[in-house]
């Protein structure tokens, strides 16, 4: 299995010469395996418009699975040729919050006039929407698995999810996440054990007042939250989109391994992680 990073930053996409070496995209993931065209995506940042360099002229053919609504983890949907497409197939993965409410309308809220120029019915090629639950996620390929739990973030419901391939390797995704306590449990059971481990990585200790307020988890918190489910790598994305190049390298020289020997690196758009 395979994790192509098409966004890693977070809240907003960061232009300029300082976000070069990092990307400025917002949060977008694909996860593939072997040779084929990938069919499942994690959120729609503006990082999703980079697909077409893994598609070329082919239409996307699969399932988009959102963690939540925020824009920075949407608003590259409509903006993407390889999913925006005649020919598309996509099967929309919208979070909510009970099995009652209509994921088309839930979505509208996000992408609709006088929001935005079109609503999803003006999305080109074909559309399923399907609620977003916790437990297993039903996928169109056989081949990944992929399970969703809600975790804590501000404004909605969010979600993190683990994806396995079929040789047994796992990853887990969680790009916005706010622990309120030290040895706060939430998401372990979704995360335990896994190969790699895609991390809120957006706030340093020094900024935990504002991390809170944005319902975010800091560095050390998700350091520790590594540690304790026993992930085998720590990577950090959805960067803060005033965080420089620089700064993100001296983040990571002073954080290599967690405080139980875990490899830590901060995540860089156009990185390609194996997962075994």
């Amino acid at each position: 299995m395979r994790l192509t990073l098409l966004g890693v930053r977070g809240s907003t996409p960061a232009p300029g010469a300082d976000f070069v070496r990092y990307g400025g995209h917002t949060s977008s993931v694909v996860a593939s395996v072997g040779d084929e065209l990938p069919t499942l995506l994690l959120d729609a940042g503006t990082g999703l418009r980079s697909l077409s360099r893994l598609f070329g002229d082919a239409p996307f053919r699969g399932d988009l699975v959102l963690t939540h609504l925020h824009w920075d983890h949407v608003q590259g949907l409509p903006f993407s040729a390889t999913v925006d497409h005649p020919d598309a197939v996509v099967r929309l993965h919208v979070p909510v919050g009970s099995e009652h409410d209509d994921p088309v309308e839930t979505f509208a809220r996000a992408m609709s006039p006088p929001i935005f120029p079109i609503g999803p019915e003006g999305l080109l090629g074909q559309w399923e929407f399907v609620p977003l639950l916790p437990g297993v996620v039903e996928l169109a390929d056989d081949h990944l698995q992929l399970t969703a739990a809600r975790i804590r973030h501000k404004g909605g419901p969010a979600y993190g999810l683990r994806v396995s391939g079929p040789d047994g390797a796992s990853a887990a995704y969680l790009p916005d996440h706010l622990m309120t306590a030290p040895g706060d449990r939430d998401g372990i059971d979704l995360v335990s054990g896994v190969d790699v481990l895609l991390h809120d990585g957006q706030f340093t200790p020094s900024e935990t007042a504002r991390a809170d307020d944005y319902g975010h988890t800091t560095l050390d918190a998700a350091v520790d939250y590594a540690d304790r489910a026993r992930v085998r790598d720590l990577v950090f994305l959805h960067h803060h989109p005033d965080r420089t190049d620089l700064e993100i390298d001296a983040l990571a020289a002073g954080l290599g391994r967690t405080p139980g020997g875990r490899p830590v690196r901060f995540a860089a758009e156009g990185d390609v992680i194996a997962v075994s």
